[in-house]
């Protein structure tokens, strides 16, 4: 660990940001954890900092902790073995320390952690062993440095520039944050304003220096600068631009002026101001009434905030108030707590806890009202809040909404999850601009108001868990982009479209009571994705579902009643576009329709856990993937047939899983040799040569069969003796070998456990390739070693095969442009023995085509190829495989064997 401490300002996150961008390449993963201090503030930040440090270095894989010592664990679990970068930047307490980078053995060796802070202490208390001051800058650099800044870093200054410059660095006292904005204020300005500014203004205090720019700012960007230090910092640009314009400013130009100014910057959208920035725009509202909170235009201390509502002693100057609180804190409401705040433009609860159900007044000025767990039960009779943008309120106690909601031009966010009083929802036809509408688990709504289905400029509409909605209008809105309707379970009748809607793209009914569609769905012109996941009561789809022109995905996991797919396609409809097909768990389903040749584009089929499924007719050409794992009845499928019986052309699709299908292999098996023995070894030999065999891209099955058959085609082999044996395989590739036209087969002979039901567990393969006078590149196959049969019960030992195109692993690594041989691979097979399955051995395979039957791999320098092969026969034994595995050898003369067949020659 390292520390780097020093004052607010100085530099230490910007060199935080320098090492980690310059090291970051070299890490298997990295997490800048930006802003601790303040983002550790509210009730369950920290916990919110363990979540995005997880997420971060796993690279999106979503490990959700509820508690920061459930935190703990997970991050000393999961991190223990990998090479980790993570900046802590701005910490200010040892719990974060504690919470976030206890120690060093929380993560592999190699891990480099980086804190910054205001505090030297706290680096010593977390013995921290390496700390750095960063100090001020000194009157040479703090000069290069602020002249870099004015632009003249490539030119000639005159005198009387340098001199004012010179002025300007003495009274920054060697703060880079007061030099960039010293700088961006006075960039482009005559000589007679630098004067000006220097003689007006100018002190040696450094938040009055970097006042100088503060004050140079028109009104009304003075006033988005003191919001977004109260109330916006670390917000995103797209969210607080709207809640602004509502306020009656112009956020944008004001934000592009702040960012001019060096007053703020924007990150990946989220607006960030340093915290001796913020400190200056709180500190001009507190000097508004040091001693009044009320009297100030903004309240953002939780003591302040506290004090102002129970006390009532609001007064017409505030304009917003934020309820943050270090951890949730009580606050009783009375009737006049907002009664004297007849200018109020934004309330945001963060985390207090209110009660009290009765307030006599809200005003009516409100552009943003954010009250998550608001008590009370209906609004005020008074509140018409004209100009409201946006309102918030999930978890609230609400049964319905007062008589100003009939008039709201500017409203166009409402947010009611969780109100498990309301039973309807309001009339929104006089909500023109309302844009979205979110009723998640609103339990006690019944029904749907007309106006909902036919609004104009309705773009989200979410009604997820609402139990017992049992009433859906009409839809016909122009703008609908999104409708979900997930887990209505008592939604049996889905709408009528009434007109064509060309805006919906995405449509979610996964676990709704609906019967059918109807058949006017082919209106929903626009339609990309449609997920009917647990539709229980659904038994078919209308035709009129081919007439989607724009449908890439159906999503029908888990709907088991559905019997089959609409069969007829007509030639006006539109097929083409569906790429990923899900019928997951479809128990019903017997049979997959002919028409499905028609879907030209479909690249994925899931058919896992179809029981009654006996048929799987030919499929599209641009299938890459099948799911058909569980299929216990299936006893055809043409695709495979075909390419096992070498029909011309015929590839292997690039995924299939069949782990279970017994009865499928038995007849594919069956198929080949026209014999009953199904199992005996020159069969098994046959289906494998088969796979192998002519195929000009890569691929991996899995299916059902004993391993013991294929010794004679994978020679090179290792049996797993050991829990987590470490098993390796060397190939060297001689020059002359034309490696662009072959490929390697691996192997896994996987016996699962069981009762052990499969999880996600790390189960891959990394290749190593070594090219003479080059670095060795690694290639780690994740995607292709894959989690094999995850989530059901394997009733049998399976075989696991891929085959990769050395062409592919070229593709593969950005580092590789082209493999030419000579060169070396090598096999590591990683996580052999897991919970839930056992390998039981591994093998790689040398796959040639034909035209490549009669090349010898080795090179032609004259010498005899009795001589050649003698020598090198030596050398690949499969005595000598089996060692590489067993013992700990990295050199790269030891090889793996290949044994030779009778023209002396290997494959």
């Amino acid at each position: 660990m390292v520390g780097i401490w020093g004052n607010g300002g100085i530099g230490k996150t910007t060199v935080a940001k320098a090492v980690y961008n310059s090291l970051v390449h070299v890490f298997e993963g990295s997490c800048f954890l930006e802003n601790v201090r303040e983002r550790s503030i509210p009730y369950g930040g920290l916990v919110d900092l363990q979540n995005l440090l997880l997420y971060e270095i796993l690279r999106g894989k979503e490990i959700k902790v509820t508690s920061a010592d459930k935190g703990i664990s997970v991050i000393k679990e999961r991190l223990s073995r990998k090479k980790v970068l993570v900046i802590v930047d701005d910490v200010d307490h040892l719990d974060q320390l504690d919470n976030l980078v206890g120690g060093c053995d929380w993560f592999g060796s190699g891990s480099r952690i980086i804190i910054t802070t205001r505090d030297k202490h706290l680096l010593s208390s977390h013995q921290v062993s390496i700390i750095y001051e960063a100090k001020k800058l000194n009157f040479g650099e703090s000069l290069d440095l602020f002249i870099s800044w004015i632009g003249g870093r490539n030119k000639n200054l005159d005198d009387d520039y340098v001199k004012a410059a010179e002025t300007v660095v003495k009274h920054a006292q060697g703060l880079p944050l007061s030099l960039k904005v010293l700088g961006s204020h006075l960039c482009g300005r005559s000589i007679d304003e630098w004067h000006d500014a220097l003689d007006g203004n100018l002190h040696s205090d450094i938040k009055k220096t970097l006042k100088i720019s503060y004050d140079a700012l028109e009104y009304s960007v003075q006033e988005v600068f003191l919001d977004i230090a109260c109330f916006f910092n670390g917000r995103k640009v797209n969210h607080v631009i709207p809640i602004l314009e509502g306020c009656d400013l112009k956020p944008e130009y004001a934000i592009k002026v702040l960012v001019d100014k060096a007053l703020i910057n924007i990150e990946q959208d989220i607006i960030g101001m340093h915290d001796l920035l913020e400190e200056l725009g709180r500190g001009i509202v507190y000097q508004e009434s040091p001693n009044e909170p009320g009297e100030r235009s903004r309240l953002w201390f939780h003591e302040d905030v506290c004090r102002v509502l129970t006390e009532g002693t609001g007064t017409n100057n505030i304009k917003g108030i934020i309820a943050k609180f270090p951890t949730p804190d009580d606050i009783c409401l009375s009737g006049d707590s907002f009664s004297k705040m007849k200018n109020l433009l934004l309330f945001i609860n963060v985390n207090a806890r209110f009660y009290g159900d009765h307030v006599d007044y809200l005003s009516n000025e409100l552009r943003f009202l954010h009250w998550p767990d608001c008590p009370l039960q209906t609004l005020p009779s008074t509140f018409n809040p004209r100009k409201l943008v946006e309102l918030y309120m999930p978890c609230s106690r609400l049964s319905q909404l007062g008589e100003g909601f009939k008039r709201l031009q500017n409203l166009r966010s409402m947010n009611f999850v969780s109100c498990e009083f309301l039973t309807k929802t309001p009339n929104i036809s006089g909500i023109p601009n309302l844009q979205s509408l979110n009723l998640d688990d609103c339990t006690s709504l019944v029904e749907v108001h007309p106006s909902v289905g036919f609004h104009d400029k309705l773009v989200d509409l979410s009604l997820v868990r609402c139990h017992n909605l049992t009433l859906f209008p009409i839809i016909k809105s122009k703008s609908l982009q999104v409708l979900n309707l997930e887990d209505c379970r008592r939604l049996e009748t889905f709408p009528e479209i009434g007109g064509k809607m060309d805006s919906l793209r995405c449509m979610f009914l996964s676990g709704s009571g609906v019967k059918e569609l109807p058949a006017s769905i082919a209106y929903l012109i626009s339609l990309k994705f449609l997920d009917l996941r647990s539709c229980e009561n659904l038994a078919n789809l209308p035709p009129s579902i081919y007439e989607l022109e724009h449908l890439s995905e159906i999503d029908l996991r888990g709907s088991r009643k559905l019997v089959t797919f609409p069969n007829k396609v007509e030639p006006q409809d539109y097929v083409s576009t569906l790429c990923v097909l899900d019928l997951t768990l479809c128990d019903f389903l017997v049979s997959i329709p002919e028409c499905i040749t028609k879907f030209v584009n479909l690249r994925e089929l899931f058919l896992h856990g179809c029981k009654r499924l006996r048929d799987i007719p030919e499929l599209p050409p641009k299938i890459v993937k099948l799911e058909a794992s569980d299929c216990v009845s299936l006893e055809r499928f043409s695709s495979l047939s075909n390419i096992l019986k070498g029909k011309k052309d015929m590839q292997m699709i690039e995924l299939v899983d069949l782990c279970n299908c017994q009865r499928l292999c038995g007849n594919l098996a069956r198929d080949l040799t026209k014999k009953q023995n199904i199992l005996a070894k020159e069969q098994i030999t046959l289906f494998f040569d088969h796979l192998l065999s002519s195929q000009k891209l890569g691929f991996q099955v899995v299916f059902p069969a004993s391993f013991e058959a294929l010794s004679t085609l994978f020679s090179c082999r290792k049996d797993v003796k050991e829990r987590d044996e470490a098993c390796e395989f060397l190939i060297e590739i001689p020059p002359n070998f034309k490696c662009q036209n072959q490929g390697l087969a691996l192997y896994a002979d996987v016996e699962y456990l069981q009762n052990k039901r499969l999880v996600y567990d790390h189960f891959r393969t990394k290749i190593s390739v070594n090219q003479p006078g080059m670095l060795p590149h690694f290639i780690q196959f994740d995607d292709i070693f894959r989690k094999i049969g995850s989530g059901h019960v394997i009733g049998s030992g399976h075989v696991w095969l891929c085959y990769i195109r050395f062409r592919e692993m070229s593709y593969r690594d950005d580092q590789i442009t082209w493999l030419q041989s000579p060169f070396v691979c090598r096999v590591n097979f990683l996580n052999l023995t897991l919970d839930s399955l056992r390998c039981k051995s591994f093998g790689v395979h040398l796959v040639m085509t034909q035209d490549d039957e009669d090349l010898s791999i080795f090179p032609e320098d004259g010498e005899s190829e009795s001589d050649d092969l003698e020598d090198v026969n030596e050398r690949f034994d499969g005595d000598n495989c089996i060692d590489l595995c067993e013992d700990e050898q990295d050199s790269e003369h030891d090889y793996f064997s290949c044994e030779d067949n009778e023209d002396g020659y290997f494959y």
